[in-house]
């Protein structure tokens, strides 16, 4: 626990925190440079995401931090095998490779540390595990790839037997991969970024 030095420090400059939402795609680097910036599960629906995170890593400051979490192309694997196993199409969106993020940073002169978890998560139902694509937005499908409802219905089904074709209620298991990625902005004896 920090002693009371500490905590009185921090609470005084409480009132210099900002905190601003915007679109570095639309917008590029925001005017003014930043100590922190974070981007939390939002950077993999960038269109361009090197365009995106680079436009992030040019809003922070010198010795400045920039904190990315994104979802990565080793989401979802249980979907996209039975997809493959019904030869039908895998209408997941585009998501960055696993370790992206880290590599631009990196390529402007970040100091990086980058973590890939994969997350389990529990669904009731392959239909529940869509519907919450669908409240989070993700069920937008940008490549314009889609399947026929036969084919939702079939994939559906599939995905909620087992491998020895037994009905698993309550036991639907989606795989998310996520990097979760910090950068330190560095400057060498000139002040510039190095």
């Amino acid at each position: 626990m920090p002693d009371d030095n500490v905590r009185n420090a921090n609470i005084s400059q409480i009132h210099k925190l900002r905190f601003f939402v915007y679109n570095p795609e639309k917008e590029g680097p925001y005017p003014l440079k930043h100590d922190l910036v974070v981007s939390a599960l939002t950077a993999q629906w960038f269109g361009d995401f090197g365009r995106g995170v680079s436009a992030l890593a040019n809003s922070v400051s010198d010795r400045g931090h920039i904190i990315l979490s994104y979802l990565t192309n080793s989401s979802f694997p249980e979907w996209a095998k039975k997809c493959s196993e019904l030869d039908i199409p895998f209408t997941a969106n585009r998501l960055p490779e696993t370790g992206s993020g880290s590599d631009i940073l990196k390529s402007l002169g970040f100091d990086v540390r980058s973590e890939h978890i994969c997350i389990s998560i529990d669904y009731q139902s392959a239909i529940h595990f869509f519907r919450s694509l669908k409240m989070t937005g993700a069920s937008t499908q940008l490549g314009g790839i889609s399947n026929r409802t036969s084919d939702m219905k079939r994939l559906i089904s599939a995905i909620d037997q087992s491998d020895n074709g037994i009905c698993k209620p309550d036991n639907i298991k989606i795989t998310y991969g996520l990097d979760v990625v910090t950068g330190f902005k560095k400057t060498n004896q000139t002040g510039k970024q190095g």
